[in-house]
């Protein structure tokens, strides 16, 4: 009465089927991919933490959103202060760190040892010491 059909299917839709799930999988790790440092970053930091949510959580009678708020603040006080101090860092010396940049157009090293010569291949890659590097 009610008999079971059996299941056919054809070996050319299988293989696409496979080869479009792969294709999206690819896909989806390309789109991820300049995401997955940042995403790992937050994750060593969420666990790392973690111990330290739930004391203020439980500091705060179990109020979660309180803990998470100080947390939040706290980690971006930790980071956003060291940031805004190099670049005020930066900024204060901006005009020596370009002179220093400009310095180096005249850098050259002196000249090797007169022993460096007898060592093989030395000669061979050491010929222009001595001379200002070219920019």
């Amino acid at each position: 009465m009610n008999a079971k059909l059996p299941a056919t299917r054809d070996i050319t839709h299988t293989t696409l089927a496979v080869l479009f799930i792969g294709l999206l999988i690819v896909a989806s790790f390309w789109v991820l991919r300049p995401f997955l440092t940042p995403i790992i970053w937050a994750g060593l930091i969420v666990i790392a933490t973690w111990p330290v949510l739930e004391r203020f959580e439980a500091r705060f009678a179990k109020k979660r959103w309180l803990a998470v708020v100080l947390m939040t603040v706290t980690l971006l006080l930790i980071v956003l202060i060291p940031i805004t101090l190099a670049i005020i860092t930066i900024v204060d010396n901006a005009n020596a760190i370009a002179e220093q940049s400009r310095s180096l157009s005249a850098f050259s090293l002196d000249a090797p040892p007169d022993w460096v010569e007898r060592i093989p291949l030395a000669a061979k890659i050491l010929p222009n010491v001595g001379r200002p590097l070219p920019l």
